[in-house]
C-alpha cells in the first residue's frame, strides 16, 4: 500500500501515467516530449516538486548537459497501490471486493482475458494457503 494519503490532480496523474506506461525513471526534458505544452515551463517543475512532496517520486540523480543540469526522478508508488488508494477513500467494505474484482475482470477482452483468469487462480490459491 502506498505511504502518502494524498490524491493526485489532473495533471499529476498525468506524469504520473508517463512513469508508470514503464516502471522507469524520468526526466522533466522526457515528460516535456509527451506534453509538449508544459516545455520550458515552470508549470511542470512546480508539478514535480509537488509529487516529490506527496511521495510520489524522488530524485534520483542530476545530468549535466550541455547548457544545463536536469534531475532524473523515480516513482515511488506503482499504479496499482494508488487504485487501491482510491478504492479506499470510497469506503468500499469487504463484500465489496470480490464484485470489484468480478466487474474489473469483464472489462478485459481478447487474448488477455485466459491470462487474468490465470492469474486471479493464482491470488486465490495463495489467499487460500496463507490461511
Amino acid at each position: 500500500m502506498t505511504h502518502t494519503n494524498e490524491t493526485l490532480s489532473k495533471n499529476e496523474l498525468q506524469i504520473m501515467e508517463l512513469f508508470w506506461q514503464g516502471d522507469k525513471y524520468l526526466t522533466s526534458n522526457d515528460i516535456s516530449k509527451h506534453i509538449p505544452e508544459w516545455n520550458n515551463n515552470g508549470y511542470l517543475h512546480s508539478l514535480l516538486r509537488k509529487l516529490e512532496l506527496k511521495g510520489f517520486i524522488k530524485q534520483v540523480d542530476r545530468i549535466s548537459g550541455t547548457t544545463r543540469t536536469v534531475k532524473l526522478y523515480a516513482p515511488l508508488v506503482k499504479k496499482e497501490e494508488y487504485a487501491t488508494k482510491l478504492l479506499s477513500t470510497l469506503n468500499i467494505d469487504q463484500q465489496c471486493i470480490s464484485e470489484i474484482a468480478y466487474s474489473l475482470a469483464k472489462e478485459v477482452s481478447g487474448d488477455r482475458k485466459e491470462k487474468v483468469i490465470s492469474e486471479l487462480e493464482s491470488i486465490l490459491e495463495k489467499l487460500k494457503a496463507s490461511n
